[in-house]
């Protein structure tokens, strides 16, 4: 059972990061401003870290000339993002990403000199903008999957505002010892293609008599696909992470697993998450 239960740890901390780029639910705002800082530091960029904001240099070959360019933003502005989404979500410190390069180029070039030769300077920094925040990206979202491992649901702030304490994770346990996880062992072993359905099995129950092994028995996947969305219903609940129009059922989270949460834009989260 021991292997069984880390893959599903595993699955749950790949699930979660999906809902976090789905939603952008704010996240745990140090871990966040972590991550981002980390992703950059792995990248051709030098920082230079201070208590109020953080200076980026970069030096780049546009047209067989070496430039300097230098940004700096405060914790605040990397956190509020383009301000679409609440402060500290992960797609808040995406956007701010390009945030930096876009101060680069404003820092370096004439925004209003429409002079040929300005121009082909900023089209050739455009294809650095457009290349290396993917990369630190990449790096961003790896940094964050590494802190989801450790921490999984305590990332995520609920409704309330509060901030969770960085702790082993709770909830995935609870979940292990109220399923029936030798129910999905089984399913692995016998790899039957004609038992019941997901929406079948919520109806009926886990412990119908009719499910025996060999005859009529779930698929692994359809049992995988009822543990996760236990557990997404579980977590919606504990972080209130509820539609103006009332709670998502077990089902939504069974067949549509993390996609069943709703956008972040229709939360009404306490006022000092919200990006302004």
């Amino acid at each position: 059972m021991e292997n069984l239960e880390r893959e599903l740890y595993n699955l749950i901390t790949i699930q979660l990061n999906e809902m976090a780029w789905a939603t952008g639910y704010p996240l745990n705002r140090n871990v966040g401003i972590e991550c981002y800082l980390e992703a950059f530091n792995d990248e051709q960029l030098s920082l230079n870290v201070k208590k109020e904001n953080v200076e980026f240099f970069l030096t780049a070959e546009i047209n067989g000339t070496y430039y300097e360019f230098n940004s700096d933003l405060t914790y605040e502005e990397i956190s509020v993002g383009w301000t679409f989404h609440p402060l500290g979500s992960i797609k808040s410190l995406y956007d701010s990403i390009y945030k930096v390069f876009d101060k680069m180029e404003k820092n370096k070039f004439q925004i209003n000199d429409f002079s040929r030769l300005n121009l082909e300077k900023r089209n050739e920094f455009a294809k650095i903008r457009n290349t290396i925040p993917k990369k630190i990206r990449e790096r961003m979202e790896e940094k964050f999957l590494d802190y989801l491992a450790k921490y999984q649901e305590h990332l995520f702030i609920p409704v309330s505002g509060n901030i969770p304490k960085l702790e082993k994770p709770r909830l995935i346990y609870q979940i292990f010892e109220n399923f029936p996880l030798d129910m999905i062992e089984t399913a692995s072993k016998i790899k039957s293609n004609f038992g019941p359905t997901e929406e079948t099995l919520l109806k009926y129950g886990l412990d119908n008599k009719e499910l025996e092994p060999g005859i009529y028995y779930p698929s692994e996947s359809s049992m995988v696909s009822l543990f996760l969305g236990n557990y997404f219903h579980k977590l919606t609940q504990i972080k209130g992470y509820n539609s103006s129009y009332g709670d998502q059922s077990l089902r939504e989270f069974v067949v549509s697993r993390e996609k069943a949460f709703i956008g972040s834009h229709r939360i009404n989260w306490p006022e000092s998450l919200i990006s302004k």
